[in-house]
């Protein structure tokens, strides 16, 4: 168990941090050659990420992995945007002291996961601060929202902790949103939290666009080298 976790921990970084490139292929013989395990565990893993967004399978081509898509991100994000900015706004009216609390611990637990650092611990403390947040609004029917949405954004929460500036954006901004909201100012607290967001829009799609210039970069440079071998 721990090492299937180890090699799912592997393959979320490789993918994110783009070592494992947009549409690559993954094969099972691969993985169970670098890894050394069985075709059992590999498929469990492969179909795992596929569940994360992180890998496409298909019964013909296999396991590849997902393509972002400029389009993508721009669509997830307008939506997260808008429901960040209802449910700080909201939480202006509904928080509790002890909910102020926790959304503190989380962000002292998030930077620190940041300067060890700790990508895989930063994912899930950056997912936990932003339903937190929704949380505090007590209200059901955003809450529920705001979960099913959690799962279509997981795989750019990936992302994110790759991306130096917005790693910056949750050690500058957080606290900032934290304090709007303790002040009751909802006004402020929605400006913030829809301000984090579209800057975490920016910073997601260069990423992605970065990841497709390298992909196309390394196509390039393979047909250059059959070429060679073909021609001299």
């Amino acid at each position: 168990m721990v090492l299937k976790e180890a090699i799912l921990r592997d393959l979320r970084n490789a993918i994110a941090g783009g070592t494992l490139k947009p549409r690559e292929r993954i094969t099972e013989a691969a993985l169970c050659r670098q890894y050394g395990v069985s075709r059992t565990p590999v498929r469990e893993i492969l179909k795992q990420l596929e569940k994360e967004g992180l890998v496409r399978i298909s019964p013909n081509a296999g396991a590849r992995v997902a393509d972002f898509s400029l389009q993508d991100v721009s669509n997830l994000y307008e939506i997260f945007v808008t429901l960040e900015g209802a449910g700080a706004r909201l939480a202006c009216r509904e928080a509790r002291d002890d909910d102020i609390g926790k959304l503190e611990e989380c962000q002292f637990m998030m930077e620190r996961a940041i300067a060890e650092p700790n990508l895989d611990l930063v994912f899930e403390l950056n997912t936990r601060f932003h339903m937190l947040i929704t949380e505090c609004t007590a209200n059901p029917y955003l809450i529920e929202i705001r979960r099913n949405f959690s799962t279509l954004m997981s795989r750019f929460g990936r992302l994110a902790t790759f991306i130096p500036r917005h790693l910056q954006g949750a050690l500058e901004e957080h606290p900032k949103i934290i304090d709007a909201i303790e002040k009751r100012n909802a006004a402020l607290a929605e400006f913030l939290a829809r301000e984090h967001m579209e800057k975490a829009r920016t910073y997601m799609s260069a990423y992605v666009q970065q990841l497709h210039e390298e992909a196309e970069g390394e196509k390039d440079v393979g047909k250059l080298l059959k070429a060679k071998a073909l021609f001299g």
